[in-house]
C-alpha cells in the first residue's frame, strides 16, 4: 500500500510537524472506505501520545513478553489470558507438534486471514477484474473455505484420510468448524498426537502447493 516501507518513524514524525498533519504515501488513490479508515487512523495517532521526533532508533517491541521479544508461547499465553471461555481448537492448534510457523499458518487460516484471494480482495489490494479464481480448480472464488476444504482435490484428501482412522462424518460448513470437528474427534490416546498434526499438515501442503502455482 506505501511506497516507504522503510521509513523511519521519527521521519514520519518530522514530517508531521513540518506539514501539521499525517502523511502517508501510499501507492494508488484510497478508496472511499480506506479514506474512513485512514481518518479514524489519523484521530488514533493523534490520540496516541505520539509526540516530537527523537533521536532514538525505532526498535520493535513485543509487548505480550517482558523481553520485548516475540515468541509463539506468548501468542498462545495472551490468547488464552484474553479468553477465558475459549474452545477446544485453540489447544489443537497452539499444543500441537507442528513447527512454528505452521501454528501460525494454521491460526491465521482459522482466523479466516491468509492471503487468499477473497482476503485480498476484501481489503482492496486487488480488483474484482483480477484473477481470483481459485489456482486448483479456477471455478470457485479462492476463499479459505473453498481451498483449504471445498476444491475438489483437498475435499478428496480429507475423506480420504477418514477412513483410515475408521471415521464418519457429518461434514462441518466451514474450515474453521473442521478444525472444531477435528479437536472433537475420539481416537487412542497413543495415537492422538498424530492424528491433531493432520489437518495443519494437509493445510500447509494446499498452500505450498497453491504458492508454486502463483509464484
Amino acid at each position: 500500500m506505501m511506497t516507504n516501507n522503510d521509513e523511519l518513524l521519527s521521519q514520519v514524525l518530522a514530517r508531521k510537524m513540518e506539514l501539521q498533519k499525517w502523511d502517508f504515501h501510499f501507492r494508488r488513490d484510497l478508496y472511499d472506505r480506506e479514506l474512513v479508515k485512514l481518518d479514524e487512523l489519523n484521530e488514533l495517532l493523534d490520540q496516541s501520545g505520539v509526540a516530537e521526533p527523537r533521536d532514538v532508533p525505532d526498535q520493535l517491541l513485543w509487548q505480550a513478553t517482558s523481553s520485548g521479544k516475540f515468541s509463539v508461547k506468548s501468542i498462545y499465553n495472551l490468547a488464552f489470558s484474553s479468553h477465558s471461555n475459549h474452545d477446544e481448537t485453540f489447544e489443537l492448534i497452539w499444543k500441537n507438534v507442528a513447527p512454528p510457523r505452521v501454528k501460525s499458518f494454521g491460526w491465521l487460516a482459522y482466523l479466516g486471514r491468509i492471503k487468499t484471494s477473497e482476503f485480498l480482495l476484501r481489503i482492496g489490494i486487488i480488483q474484482s477484474d483480477e484473477d481470483t479464481l481459485c489456482k486448483f480448480c479456477k471455478k470457485s472464488l479462492e476463499s479459505v473455505d473453498h481451498l483449504l476444504y471445498f476444491c475438489k482435490p483437498v475435499w478428496d484428501t480429507w475423506t480420504e484420510i477418514l477412513p483410515w482412522w475408521g471415521m464418519q462424518w457429518v461434514p462441518p460448513p466451514t474450515f474453521a468448524g473442521l478444525l472444531h470437528w477435528w479437536k472433537a474427534g475420539i481416537v487412542k490416546s497413543k495415537h492422538k498426537i498424530i492424528w491433531e498434526s493432520i489437518p495443519f499438515a494437509v493445510i500447509w501442503t494446499v498452500w505450498d502447493a497453491r504458492n508454486q502455482l502463483v509464484f
